[in-house]
């Protein structure tokens, strides 16, 4: 099933030529060893890298020095940052937010550093299958459904409290993607019911979108003409398109944004009203 029409627009950033070289330049380090015959692959991932060649390129995306990745920090201490450069941790997720705030608490507490929460979301989407037993690929599919902002609001729940301090942003990078799943789910034709992703792999960079400031997050704010001075919830998906729990984790980050706060109830449904 596709995900309901969105009709909030948030265009990305065209990349500058100077992310579009570091971009390709992160490919060119992370995938130069090429695919190797998946019998010879195991289970660590394409290539002969443990680590997912998604957050591999990511890495090198926000640094190309080496030295600054896989920082140990302190002595001691069991947090390590993806990249650490210029006094700037970058912290990628590929996955949920839902285990950061530990990490980010540590961050803000024992270092100096400003922290930039790395999410690439896959905006154009390919599909390979992939047999388990004899490592035969399908053809090449684009998949409709793709990844788009509510990757990022879905999720956003777990940042409210750091959105509003001066050294924290997050930065969400447009990708093209392609997928190479194992056809071994639990339905006849083995792609559904827990069919397992084996990798990702990036293959171009789309834009980017960076949110630090409150005027950033005021593009989840349509104009009066379209949504009144004062609203609830369902009201504001219905308008918007951002539905189910990226609704109010959307509504409470405007409101530790300083641009709504909860005045009243309506029946059951909280009223936010703009600032």
């Amino acid at each position: 099933m596709t995900k309901p029409h969105l009709s909030l627009t948030v265009v990305p950033d065209a990349p500058t030529p100077a992310e579009t070289a570091a971009f390709l330049a992160a490919l060119r380090d992370n995938l130069a060893t090429g695919y190797v015959p998946v019998a010879e692959r195991g289970e660590g991932g394409i290539g002969t890298l443990g680590e997912k060649r998604l957050h591999a390129v990511m890495k090198s995306f926000c640094s190309a020095e080496p030295a600054t990745h896989e920082v140990k920090l302190g002595g001691g201490t069991r947090y390590t940052a993806d990249v650490l450069s210029d006094n700037v941790i970058y912290e990628i997720q590929t996955g949920s937010f839902r285990p950061l705030p530990p990490r980010l608490n540590y961050y803000l507490e024992h270092t100096p550093c400003d922290i930039v929460v790395v999410k690439p979301i896959p905006k154009l989407r390919w599909m390979r299958w992939m047999e388990p037993d004899t490592g035969e690929l399908s053809t090449r599919r684009r998949v409709p459904r793709a990844g788009d902002i509510r990757d990022f609001l879905s999720e956003v729940y777990y940042l409210i409290p750091y959105l509003p301090l001066p050294r924290f942003s997050v930065r969400l990078v447009f990708l093209e993607v392609e997928d190479f799943k194992w056809r071994n789910g639990k339905s006849r034709d083995g792609k559904h019911y827990g069919a397992e992703r084996y990798e990702r792999i990036p293959l171009s960079l789309l834009g980017t979108k960076t949110f630090r400031t409150p005027a950033d997050y005021r593009v989840f704010l349509p104009d009066t003409d379209l949504l009144p001075g004062a609203f609830t919830a369902p009201e504001y998906a219905i308008i918007t398109g951002i539905n189910g729990r990226a609704t109010y984790g959307t509504l409470r980050a405007l409101c530790a944004m300083g641009l709504l706060a909860q005045t009243d109830m309506r029946g059951r449904a909280m009223v936010f009203e703009r600032i």
